[in-house]
């Protein structure tokens, strides 16, 4: 039986080029191989998408649109919660969701999806410093 497979393309810095999809067949060892090529197509873009991968979650990380406008109000950067998602440590993970501190800043994440849900200045901005 043959499964569409994504591969992804990433830069030395993690960003994320574009991606192909190809038809794989196992092999006698149960093993994928590529088979029948497509095209390749861009998928995501960083300056439009803002798609990076998380060394600390080990996962593509996306922004929802609520973490967009919370972030923009709150005056946190994509540069900021790009950094605590890759060099901040994880403090918590309850109900799927993953909490990482760092630099001051807290965000959550969905820990399958890899979408951030929302970030917030710690002691002050959202939840109250929570």
């Amino acid at each position: 039986m043959r499964k569409l497979k994504r591969y992804i393309a990433l830069t030395a810095a993690g960003t994320v080029v574009g991606s192909m999809l190809s038809l794989a067949a196992p092999t006698a060892n149960a093993v994928s191989t590529p088979q029948g090529f497509e095209r390749p197509h861009v998928v995501y873009h960083a300056a439009t998408h803002r798609l990076f991968w998380s060394g600390v979650l080990r996962l593509f990380i996306t922004f929802s649109k609520h973490a967009t406008d919370q972030m923009g109000r709150r005056n946190i950067t994509y540069a900021q919660v790009q950094r605590v998602l890759n060099e901040g440590r994880i403090v918590r993970t309850e109900n799927g969701v993953k909490r990482v501190e760092g630099d001051g800043i807290r965000v959550f994440v969905d820990a399958k999806s890899g979408r951030v849900i929302t970030a917030y200045r710690i002691g002050g901005g959202g939840f109250g410093g929570r």
